[in-house]
């Protein structure tokens, strides 16, 4: 998993996406994704070093089947807040302060 973390207006975000869509784009009806290297090629890590950071970073951006089945898994995603686009698993949380 590729893992970037980015301030924005005071918030922070982190950016989450599999090996294998990074520096892919994606498009199906009204949707389309870009899982562009500037925004999520920061760190390569594990799924081990990945859960500290979706535990402590409210806000997720996150892209895949392994990055979104993890955060799935850790009840930080539900299955009604994920679209699908080219067979591409994509999920945004975040927290409204």
């Amino acid at each position: 998993m590729y893992y970037k973390i980015h301030q924005s207006g005071g918030q922070t975000v982190l950016a989450v996406c599999d090996d294998d869509v990074l520096g892919k784009s994606f498009s199906e009806g009204n949707f389309s994704l870009e899982v562009s290297e500037c925004f999520y090629n920061g760190w390569h890590v594990s799924e081990d070093q990945i859960i500290p950071l979706l535990e402590e970073i409210p806000n997720v951006n996150i892209v895949g089947k392994k990055s979104v089945a993890l955060a799935m898994r850790l009840g930080f995603v539900s299955k009604e807040s994920i679209i699908i686009i080219q067979g591409v698993p994509h999920a945004q949380v975040f927290s409204i302060v």
